[in-house]
């Protein structure tokens, strides 16, 4: 572009957009930022409850998983997106909970009195049946999402699927020869009085106070099975009932906002400029007014713009379209943003209509377009409507704001 802008005629200026890669950048990057932080806590997990040696080797399993699973998704046809990521995120208490489960019985075994080799390949036998249980359980749930036709299922499908395959095979194959070799170097060294001190707080809750909760519940079966049960089918009605909402959509939209503007019949072309300018001028008032730094550009679009919903074109149609930055970078949100630049728009006798709103990527549900030859009986019959739905918890209601005579709603 800097090689381009020199050879424009003059009057001419290029400028970029609505840079779509930068939100999907933000959006990756949030979650990465996310798995990373879930990583880290992970690691300070497993280095206080198990030994260093063993912590050490439990975490290393988990970016040779991960890699082993990238190789494996990329042969079946995945890609890195926002929703992969998220399935690698879920997938990570998979691989964390096989590697410890593994690693803390060796660790039993080896305290026990047994050599490096025995406890590694005993701890390895000993959680066998019920890690391969475990992630047979994983697979039935997801197998069957492979098949399913909206491509987010079946890639969040095929990652479980390749992460569950791959840290059985570092569990099984390859942790428990390093467990052994770093059973052999702790064996010749004596634990810091930190750790001593660690190790008999923990042994005594775990023997005064989680043992005795375990064999109460023991003894009480029927008491907490009904509970769990219970707890379940409160669950259910909860989302059954519509208190809990479930929808698919990942909210993946362009920080954008739009005013579209219809003026009257027989406007001035100096009336409908003054206007607009006027629009941009209240724009970045309102973004003074909420500490700078929330836009990155805006464009100026003559001869169209979206009434009622629909796409008109024409020379009494104009709109402006806003990009705005990250909302981590913002103290307000789009539709916060929206109605300050509302407010700081004043009438004009040229509009016949005009609506702020935030550009939406995706449609909605349902959508209610009336339309008639009197502004009257519109708006009476907007407000009617609106009524019902209100009452409705179900149906929340979309509203702009409209300047004129004319109505909008969304």
């Amino acid at each position: 572009m800097d090689a381009e802008r020199p050879t424009l005629p003059e009057g001419v200026e290029l400028n970029v957009f609505l840079e779509a890669w930068a939100f999907i950048r933000d959006e990756l990057t949030l979650i990465v930022r996310n798995g990373i932080g879930g990583l880290a806590l992970v690691i300070v997990a497993l280095v206080i409850f198990l030994r260093a040696g063993s912590a050490f080797w439990v975490t290393m399993g988990i970016p040779v998983t991960f890699m082993a699973s990238l190789l494996g998704f990329y042969y079946l046809g995945g890609t890195i997106n926002a929703v992969s990521l998220i399935g690698f995120i879920m997938a990570l208490g998979i691989v964390v909970d096989d590697a410890i489960v593994v690693g803390e019985e060796s660790l039993t075994q080896f305290d026990a009195g047994r050599s490096p080799a025995d406890a590694a390949a005993a701890g390895a036998k000993n959680m066998l049946p019920p890690v391969l249980a475990s992630s047979l359980t994983t697979l039935c749930a997801f197998t069957p999402l492979v098949a399913a036709g909206e491509a987010p299922l079946r890639e969040v499908a095929l990652i479980m699927l390749v992460v569950i395959a791959a840290s059985l095979i570092e569990c099984f194959l390859i942790l428990p020869g390093h467990l052994r070799h770093a059973f052999e170097r702790a064996r010749s060294k004596t634990p810091g009085k930190w750790r001593s001190r660690f190790d008999t707080g923990f042994q005594n809750f775990r023997e005064n106070r989680f043992r005795p909760l375990v064999g109460l519940a023991m003894a009480n079966r029927a008491v907490v099975l009904s509970a769990a049960i219970g707890m379940f089918v409160v669950m259910l009605l909860v989302w059954l009932t519509g208190w809990l909402k479930t929808e698919m959509n990942l909210n993946l939209d362009f920080e954008e906002i739009r005013a579209d503007v219809r003026f009257v019949s027989g406007a001035e072309d100096d009336d409908k400029r003054a206007f607009l300018a006027h629009l941009e001028e209240a724009l970045s008032t309102t973004d003074a007014e909420q500490g700078g730094g929330n836009l990155v550009n805006h464009l100026v679009q003559v001869n169209t713009a979206s009434i009622n919903n629909e796409f008109k074109s024409g020379p009494q149609f104009a709109s402006i379209r806003v990009e705005l930055v990250s909302p981590e970078k913002r103290n307000l949100s789009a539709d916060e943003f929206v109605v300050a630049w509302q407010d700081n728009v004043r009438r004009a006798p040229v509009v016949d209509v005009m609506a702020i709103a935030r550009e939406r990527s995706w449609s909605s549900d349902f959508s209610i377009l009336l339309k008639g030859a009197s502004a009257a009986d519109l708006k009476r019959a907007a407000d009617e409507v609106i009524g019902e739905l209100v009452t409705l918890a179900a149906f929340p209601i979309c509203a702009t704001t409209c300047l004129g005579a004319g109505i909008n709603g969304c």
